[in-house]
């Protein structure tokens, strides 16, 4: 059930009464010209994964323009934790609403989007989807990997590596990221460790 596609207050009447009004609608012609667009049909595994992508870039974006006001001002860094915590849970999806039912795509949206995943040697990756209980197999954003994450301040980068390192081998309990059992963080820093070249050498040990 969702709201999405409720244009009006009448709209939003009708749904009080009727929760599937509009709802998962095979084809959205009667709003707009749909030949105008490459296909009639919205996507919702599509449109949750850039919902997801938005944010993230948000926070990357975010966390770089205060890390680089924090080191003109201060000199360091330690006055944005609580930035870099909200960063953290949500890159590790800490705070993701489960699903109470699976959710189906688009398949040739998901062939597209895991065609870019890097593999490691299990054949894991971060882009792998699950929608059945939630919407990656393994909690971390594959945003990871991007140039815009790399290209952060040096200084609050490091730290966060640090940080999600602590937090993946279980040195860092912190309870706001006590959804993310000890399966989840082995996987993710085992994936971590073959798929992202650029990561500290302390990364590498046992």
């Amino acid at each position: 059930m969702h709201r999405g596609n409720l244009i009006g207050a009448s709209a939003f009447a009708r749904h009080q009464t009727e929760p599937g009004f509009l709802g998962n609608l095979p084809d959205l012609s009667q709003f707009f010209d749909a030949g105008k667009h490459l296909r009639p049909t919205s996507d919702i595994v599509a449109l949750m994964v850039l919902e997801h992508q938005g944010k993230m870039h948000n926070y990357i974006t975010r966390l770089a323009y205060d890390a680089q006001l924090m080191m003109h001002t201060y000199g360091h860094t330690r006055y944005l934790t609580s930035q870099v915590n909200a960063f953290l849970r949500f890159l590790l999806f800490a705070e993701e609403a489960p699903l109470t039912a699976p959710i189906a795509g688009d398949p040739a949206f998901v062939t597209g989007f895991t065609a870019h995943a890097v593999r490691d040697g299990k054949g894991r990756s971060l882009r792998d989807l699950d929608f059945q209980t939630r919407m990656f197999k393994h909690p971390c954003s594959y945003l990871i990997y991007s140039p815009a994450f790399d290209a952060m301040p040096a200084v609050i980068r490091e730290h966060l590596l640090q940080r999600l390192h602590a937090i993946l081998i279980g040195k860092d309990r912190d309870p706001q990221f006590a959804r993310l059992g000890d399966a989840d963080r082995t996987a993710v820093l085992e994936i971590l460790r073959e798929t992202k070249p650029s990561l500290p050498d302390y990364w590498r040990g046992s």
